[in-house]
């Protein structure tokens, strides 16, 4: 049973490899497809005409800022889950995780409304 499970994934595998490869810019499906977005007056420009940044500083800043809004979201997870064990804890230990869930939703908060 192994042997046959090898040879169909040696006779398959060529067929995932060349699925996977770029086609050309010259390809007449690609010319078909841009004379069509042409004719039928479509705005989007392809990926690779897209606007070059002008610094790595306004590369990244989309990337920062969506960074910061997840890290956020997390934090203010985080802390309200650390709020509730707190309190079904009790006590100092408990006591301590509210603090701490309370101090990390804040500042979860703060990291989510920042621009």
């Amino acid at each position: 049973m192994r042997i046959i499970v090898a040879v169909l994934c040696a006779l398959v595998a060529p067929l995932a490899l060349r699925a996977q490869t770029p086609t050309p810019r010259s390809d007449p499906a690609f010319e078909a497809a841009a004379t069509l977005a042409a004719m039928s007056g479509l705005t989007a420009r392809p990926a690779w005409d897209a606007p070059v940044p002008a610094t790595l500083d306004d590369a990244l800043a989309e990337s920062s800022t969506a960074k910061r809004k997840s890290t956020g979201k997390l934090l203010m997870i985080m802390g309200g889950s650390a709020v509730v064990a707190g309190a079904i804890v009790g006590g100092g230990g408990g006591a301590a995780l509210i603090v701490a869930g309370i101090l990390s939703g804040g500042y979860g908060f703060w990291l989510f409304q920042e621009k």
